[in-house]
């Protein structure tokens, strides 16, 4: 029987790769976790009427993109598009390889409302860019250096704090460090850096 409660986030929107990619994640986490339901987000909407996704997403959000959220931007939004009480996004290129992910799921729900691997840092470099001017321009006193290709959340209040202020923080800051990704927009992990360090919400740390 499916676990309702927790499920898993994929997104495929833009090129016609990125829903490869999550046929491939999908089959892995299927593999490996015969009790979550996955929901697929994507603007493709020929992927409604794909009998062969059926047996691999359990429910097909359609979403519209507009010239500010897309590409990895678009991440910001994973709270917005979330349907499960307890959700685990993971990014498209990612494989499920272990088979032990209740100890992990166990592990989240107990501890946390929202999260991903990441250290705050109020020194360094980031995205080719000083720490500190990062901290400075956002008025923080550090920030998440992280990696958003796993994010789990709860759908709460404290949750949607989280993703309201790295939204703000997207659009009041704009491309503040330059950066483009791979010619496919705005990279999103600054802004939820920021909206980590602002908002101070636990997060797991990885050394």
């Amino acid at each position: 029987m499916n676990n309702t409660q927790q499920g898993y986030q994929l997104f495929a929107v833009g090129d016609n790769k990125y829903l490869q990619l999550a046929i491939n994640c999908a089959t892995s986490i299927k593999y490996r976790d015969k009790n979550r339901p996955i929901q697929l987000v994507t603007d493709n909407t020929s992927t409604l009427t794909r009998k062969s996704l059926k047996k691999l997403f359990d429910t097909i959000t359609i979403v519209s993109t507009d010239a500010f959220f897309c590409g990895p931007l678009i991440k910001l939004k994973m709270y917005e598009y979330a349907i499960y009480p307890e959700t685990l996004f993971v990014d498209a290129d990612c494989l499920l390889l272990k088979n032990d992910i209740d100890r992990y799921w166990s592990s989240l729900s107990s501890g946390y409302d929202v999260t991903t691997p990441g250290n705050y840092f109020s020194t360094g470099e980031w995205y080719k860019m000083r720490i500190e001017r990062i901290c400075e321009i956002a008025q923080i006193d550090k920030t998440l250096k992280m990696n958003s290709g796993i994010f789990y959340f709860k759908k709460n209040e404290t949750s949607k704090k989280l993703f309201t202020s790295a939204i703000s923080a997207a659009t009041e800051l704009g491309n503040f460090t330059g950066h483009i990704h791979r010619g496919a927009g705005l990279p999103d992990e600054p802004y939820f850096g920021i909206a980590f360090a602002r908002e101070k919400s636990r997060t797991v740390s990885r050394n």
